[in-house]
């Protein structure tokens, strides 16, 4: 039922793309993107696949090798390639032989209590920002806090937050944080606060995004953000053990970091497919959505999609606001690597003076500048791929 639908919203955008004097339904989503036309996203995602093929290549060795192992001790002929279905059971036993990450041990070192505080302490402590909750706040729920927002130095009011981070019935479902007020300056001159809410869905025991800025650079900001949960000392920020506070011992640290790589090259090859696939159905007015799929897994995956199945039936994204944008995911991360690497891990993860140049140059201007200009303003030079392949383990 779904693939006769997503290929009649090719047909559809394709139609409503050349009246408007489009060539594509790509090109038309792409004029107000960060990538700006068809060509530059392809080019994109062609260099990181001829880049991942060796990584890919050597993840794939490893799958063969369990594979094998586990024909011989079943008494079975392995028939000496990794197929599709084979990838996601061959990651699982990777993960666990080669990272063995307790992850029953690992939750008792973040409880939501200390988790919460100890990333508010992060984002003070690089924005250069202070923090206040505001007692007896009204609000949706018990669960909610609210917090005001001031710049440290200055004590100008900036803005306030919301957290409403625990489930409970009739809740959004998922986590994202919604805007329910744009900061601006008014025509009086008055300068109006933002307000955000940011909503999650994490249990009150265990705890383990963005922007006005182009859709295509809109996760940047917040990928960014992720690797200070990858960083040993911001780890020991917000992590200590939920019955006495004690540190999170070194060698689970070690294990939790160096997970960061487990099977990464697959993973990353599998939202190039996506991509790919997605840009290929969006520049042609039909598409056989089967077979596009299938020809972009072979691109990447080296086979095909097995036959007889067609992935695209179940992407929601083609049919959720993300057509000929789902490459935005890939690009978004390898430039926030590159802001990431370049700024923080050069003046220090916990770094005011990082965490103040990404807020001048990112936050700060937001849309009113173009994603492009606010990256080369804050790398000093033209964004590439090089810190994303480095922070992945492949340069």
């Amino acid at each position: 039922l779904n693939t006769p639908i997503l290929e009649e919203l090719v047909k559809l955008r394709a139609e409503k793309a050349g009246l408007l004097g489009y060539p594509t339904h790509s090109d038309f989503i792409l004029d107000a993107r960060m990538a700006k036309t068809k060509d530059t996203v392809k080019t994109f995602l062609t260099d990181m696949v001829g880049k991942m093929k060796e990584p890919l290549s050597a993840e794939f060795e490893g799958f063969l090798e369990i594979k094998e192992r586990e024909c011989k001790e079943n008494g079975e002929e392995c028939c000496g390639s990794v197929q599709p279905w084979d990838i996601y059971h061959y990651m699982q036993i990777t993960e666990k032989e080669k990272y063995s990450v307790d992850t029953e041990l690992l939750k008792q070192y973040f409880p939501m209590d200390i988790v919460t505080k100890g990333l508010l302490e992060i984002y003070q402590l690089i924005f250069n920002l202070r923090f206040e909750k505001i007692e007896n706040a009204p609000v949706w729920h018990p669960d909610v806090q609210l917090f005001s927002v001031f710049d440290k130095t200055t004590s100008a009011f900036l803005g306030q937050f919301y957290m409403d981070l625990h489930p409970r019935d009739g809740k959004y479902g998922h986590a994202a944080v919604f805007g329910l007020q744009p900061g601006c300056v008014k025509s009086d001159g008055e300068r109006q606060p933002a307000v955000c809410a940011l909503v999650c869905n994490f249990t009150a025991a265990w705890c383990a995004k963005g922007t006005r800025v182009e859709r295509d650079f809109v996760e940047a900001p917040s990928q960014m953000l992720e690797n200070w949960c990858w960083e040993k000392d911001s780890l020991k920020m917000m992590s200590g053990h939920y019955k006495d506070g004690t540190a999170i011992p070194c060698d689970l640290l070690e294990k939790l970091v160096s997970s960061k790589l487990a099977n990464v090259a697959t993973t990353t090859c599998r939202q190039l497919v996506f991509g790919l696939f997605d840009q290929d159905i969006h520049t042609r007015e039909n598409a056989d959505t089967a077979q596009c799929f299938s020809n972009a897994h072979s691109l990447v995956m080296g086979n095909p999609a097995p036959q007889g199945t067609n992935f695209a039936a179940q992407f929601g994204h083609m049919a959720g606001g993300y057509d000929a944008q789902y490459y935005g995911y890939m690009w978004s991360e390898v430039y926030s690597e590159d802001m990431f690497q370049t700024v923080f891990k050069e003046t220090g993860v916990l770094s005011p003076e990082g965490g103040m140049k990404y807020r001048t140059c990112i936050l700060q201007p937001g849309g009113s500048v173009d994603a492009f200009d606010m990256l080369k303003n804050m790398l000093g030079r033209d964004p590439n791929s090089d810190a994303f392949f480095k922070a992945k383990g492949f340069a």
